[in-house]
Protein backbone atom coordinates (compact mmCIF):
# COMPACT_ATOMS: atom_id res chain seq x y z
CA UNK A 1 0.00 0.00 0.00
CA UNK A 2 1.11 3.55 -0.67
CA UNK A 3 -0.29 7.06 -0.67
CA UNK A 4 -0.63 8.72 -4.08
CA UNK A 5 1.50 11.88 -4.21
CA UNK A 6 -1.03 13.57 -6.52
CA UNK A 7 -4.51 12.79 -5.15
CA UNK A 8 -3.33 11.76 -1.62
CA UNK A 9 -5.54 8.63 -1.56
CA UNK A 10 -4.25 5.39 -0.04
CA UNK A 11 -4.04 2.53 -2.53
CA UNK A 12 -5.51 -0.93 -2.15
CA UNK A 13 -3.25 -3.74 -0.95
CA UNK A 14 -1.28 -5.21 -3.84
CA UNK A 15 -1.57 -2.15 -6.12
CA UNK A 16 1.69 -1.01 -7.67
CA UNK A 17 2.55 2.67 -7.93
CA UNK A 18 3.15 4.43 -11.23
CA UNK A 19 6.28 6.59 -11.11
CA UNK A 20 6.12 10.00 -12.79
CA UNK A 21 9.18 12.17 -13.36
CA UNK A 22 8.27 15.70 -12.29
CA UNK A 23 11.65 17.44 -12.53
CA UNK A 24 14.76 16.71 -14.54
CA UNK A 25 17.94 18.57 -15.45
CA UNK A 26 20.45 18.42 -18.25
CA UNK A 27 23.74 16.74 -17.37
CA UNK A 28 27.05 16.61 -19.20
CA UNK A 29 28.91 13.31 -18.93
CA UNK A 30 32.57 12.75 -19.70
CA UNK A 31 33.61 9.26 -20.79
CA UNK A 32 36.83 7.70 -22.02
CA UNK A 33 36.91 5.77 -25.28
CA UNK A 34 38.97 2.62 -25.82
CA UNK A 35 41.73 4.75 -27.36
CA UNK A 36 41.92 6.94 -24.24
CA UNK A 37 40.25 9.94 -25.82
CA UNK A 38 37.78 11.84 -23.65
CA UNK A 39 34.24 11.95 -25.05
CA UNK A 40 31.65 14.45 -23.80
CA UNK A 41 27.99 13.44 -24.05
CA UNK A 42 24.80 15.11 -22.87
CA UNK A 43 21.87 13.51 -21.11
CA UNK A 44 19.23 14.01 -18.43
CA UNK A 45 19.15 13.33 -14.69
CA UNK A 46 16.00 12.77 -12.67
CA UNK A 47 15.74 15.36 -9.90
CA UNK A 48 12.28 14.50 -8.56
CA UNK A 49 9.76 11.75 -9.18
CA UNK A 50 6.39 10.97 -7.60
CA UNK A 51 4.51 7.76 -6.90
CA UNK A 52 0.90 7.86 -8.00
CA UNK A 53 -2.10 5.57 -8.34
CA UNK A 54 -3.02 4.04 -11.69
CA UNK A 55 -5.85 6.56 -12.24
CA UNK A 56 -3.55 9.58 -11.79
CA UNK A 57 -0.83 7.87 -13.83
CA UNK A 58 -3.18 7.31 -16.78
CA UNK A 59 -4.45 10.90 -16.56
CA UNK A 60 -0.86 12.16 -16.60
CA UNK A 61 0.03 10.06 -19.67
CA UNK A 62 -3.06 11.35 -21.52
CA UNK A 63 -2.07 14.93 -20.68
CA UNK A 64 1.43 14.32 -22.10
CA UNK A 65 0.00 12.95 -25.36
CA UNK A 66 -2.21 16.01 -25.88
CA UNK A 67 0.71 18.48 -25.68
Amino acid sequence: MFRCDLCKKVSKPGDRPTTIVTKRREKEYSNRSKKGKEIISNGWEIVEEKKCCSFCGEANELAKEET
